[in-house]
């Protein structure tokens, strides 16, 4: 709704006794429908009609309240008795087009508008309805001629295009009613546009729009508001969900002073329905986002346009044949050679093989690539020859040997018994020779004589020691060779107790050749660790003998074992030969010694203490060489336990 506040708008007293109907050459109608098929409602597209289009179009709209008029916060009403609520209480209006395009980049368009009928009121000078002051019904508006120069072709590949307008306007309307502005009008204008695909051929899915400029005007004012040269601006956005279905919103508005009446502002949704290449049906409604004069409370619309080309290069550009509109190449003719000739284009290797069709032999069938005559553009299907097909062929490049042995698998089979022998050599090709050292290069199966050397019932060619008779003790007995030592254990079978079971050597029963256990050498008890032999010394040296290395290593394993004996005294002994301070100091050092070795065998030394008795403590009498030899001894003595 467009309001006329006359308390902002009017000073106060001005005019107050003129009651003479005034002439009003303000052209409130704000809807210009786009002038070729490629806008979108009133929005311009940055496309013009192609070279020799002609262009048609008429529309139709019908508005309500466009222009409504208060007066000290009260609604004026129009004269009785129909009483109209607005100034322009309701417009219906047509508009008739004409244009063409030249060169595909300037096109030359003309619009006719008509006011067909309206009703609403022309307001007095103060304010005051008037009998006689009804709106004129029905006049022509203001021809529009709308030049439009392309800078930048969107349908060229570019992802924005730009083109420049420039409308003007011939004074044919009233200058009463909100009809004609009375004087001429220019409006330069630039046009924006983004698209994915080209305008002209509708090849986009989505695309949008921006127009600015301003139109030039001499100024008119009306109830004090002064309306001259404004700056306009549209914008559009717009999807195409089908080929023949476009849907949109524009905005159009305007902009002449700071007051709202002068800068009304529409919002216009729309669809569109696209037949053929060259007609186009356009509907919508709409209605404005503020109370500008020219902003209605409701707007409904709809045009059609067509655009028949009349270029001959539009109907067949690259006089293939192919009518532009399915030729998906219009300036590259077909190359018509019965491979997809429809599409319009230049087809230069039909098989898309990479052999163009100049050089290929076979267009229309495509190369194989298999390194076998690739270059002639032609599919070897049987590269060998061998009337078996590549692609079941496992040697496409050797010929299949033909000898009926697997001949289906397209290789030859020299050998084909698998015996190492050529076929050509192989007096049995399919089966294959038996490798007995007899006859073995005939290529035939056969038995080998049988031979046994030693006469042990083997023969040679199984017998591993064929000049030695197995023995036949059940141990090994297919092998062929005599078993002197079954079980490896150095006893030899003809004295060994137990020929199937290893001895255990451990000095102890080593020559029966049976495994055993020998008893422990080291026995704990109470108050002592025992041991069952003698530690050898040199003599008279504290110089361990290796044949005791096994012996003490035993003690220091028992030891290890036993960690609740947490101290053992080692006690040097001798006999009565010598002084009895060098026996005292001899028995101190070979128990050392002892000691010694015990920890490098692992014993904790803080387990261990060496104490030498000398003579002092013998357990024989020194009077007999088995008494002294019993005498000579090491004894380990428990002294703390847990």
């Amino acid at each position: 709704m467009s309001w006329i506040v006359t308390g902002v708008l009017l000073a106060s007293g001005a005019l107050a006794q003129d009651t003479i109907p005034q002439e009003l050459p303000i052209e409130v109608e704000r809807f210009r429908p786009m002038i070729d098929p490629y806008g979108y409602a009133v929005t311009e597209s940055a496309t013009t009609l192609g070279n020799l289009q002609i262009g048609v179009g008429f529309w139709g709209n019908y508005s309500e309240n466009s222009a409504v008029l208060y007066a000290a916060g009260e609604r004026i009403y129009g004269p009785p008795p129909r009483s109209p609520d607005s100034l322009i209480d309701q417009r219906s209006m047509v508009d008739l087009q004409l244009g063409m395009g030249l060169g595909d980049i300037f096109a030359l368009a003309i619009d006719a508008p008509f006011v067909v009928w309206q009703q609403g009121f022309e307001p007095t000078a103060d304010i005051s309805p008037d009998p006689t002051s009804d709106l004129l019904p029905s006049s022509p508006g203001d021809l529009r001629i709308s030049p439009k120069f392309v800078l930048v072709d969107i349908n060229r590949g570019y992802p924005v295009g730009l083109a420049l307008l420039a409308t003007g306007t011939v004074p044919l309307g009233s200058t009463r009613s909100f009809i004609g502005e009375g004087d001429p009008t220019i409006a330069p204008m630039l046009a924006f546009e983004v698209a994915d695909g080209a305008v002209r051929d509708r090849s986009y899915l989505a695309r949008g729009a921006l127009n600015v400029g301003a139109r030039i005007k001499s100024p008119d004012t009306f109830l004090d508001t002064t309306f001259g040269t404004e700056f306009l601006y549209r914008g559009a956005l717009s999807a195409k969900p089908a080929d023949v279905l476009e849907l949109g919103v524009d905005i159009v508005g305007s902009a002449a002073g700071n007051r709202v009446a002068q800068a009304p502002v529409e919002l216009l949704p729309w669809l569109k329905l696209m037949g053929y290449e060259v007609a186009t049906f356009t509907a919508g409604a709409g209605f404005g986002l503020n109370p500008g004069l020219g902003s209605p409370d409701l707007r409904v619309f709809g045009g059609l346009s067509i655009a028949p080309s009349f270029d001959p290069l539009a109907l067949d550009r690259d006089n293939d044949g192919i009518p532009n509109r399915y030729d998906q190449c219009i300036n590259i003719p077909e190359d018509l050679d019965q491979f997809e000739d429809r599409d319009g284009c230049p087809d230069e290797d039909n098989d898309a093989d990479h052999v163009l069709d100049i050089d290929d032999g076979c267009p229309n069938s495509a190369e194989d690539f298999d390194d076998f005559q690739d270059a002639d553009g032609c599919p070897d299907n049987d590269n060998d020859n061998d009337g078996v097909v590549d692609a079941q062929d496992a040697c496409p490049m050797v010929p299949e040997d033909n000898d009926g042995f697997q001949d289906l698998d397209g290789c030859p089979d020299e050998d084909n018994d698998g015996d190492r022998i050529l076929d050509a050599q192989d007096a049995c090709p399919n089966a294959a020779e038996t490798v007995n050292g007899f006859d073995d290069a005939d290529g035939c199966p056969d038995e080998k004589p049988f031979i046994d050397t030693d006469g042990d019932g083997l023969s040679d060619e199984v017998d591993q020691c064929p000049t030695e008779a197995e023995d036949f003790d059940t141990w090994q007995d297919d092998d062929g060779c005599p078993d002197l030592d079954n079980d490896l254990d150095g006893v030899p079978d003809t004295s060994d107790q137990c020929p199937f079971d290893p001895e255990t050597v451990n000095s102890y029963l080593d020559e029966d050749g049976c495994p055993d256990t020998a008893p422990s050498r080291v026995i704990v008890q109470q108050e002592k660790i025992v041991i069952t032999e003698k530690v050898f010394f040199q003599y008279g040296k504290a110089v361990i003998q290796k044949v005791s290395f096994g012996l003490l290593d035993e003690v220091a394993q028992v030891i290890n074992d036993n960690p609740r004996l947490t101290l053992i005294q080692i006690e040097g002994h001798t006999d009565s030969d010598g002084s009895e301070a060098f026996n005292l100091k001899l028995s101190q050092s070979r128990a050392a010694a002892v000691m010694r070795y015990l920890i490098a065998a692992g014993v904790d030394a803080r387990r261990l203490e060496a104490k030498g008795f000398g003579e002092s403590l013998p357990i024989d009498t020194n009077n007999t060489r088995e008494g002294k030899a019993r005498n000579r001894r090491v004894e380990f003595t428990i002294l703390e336990q847990e």
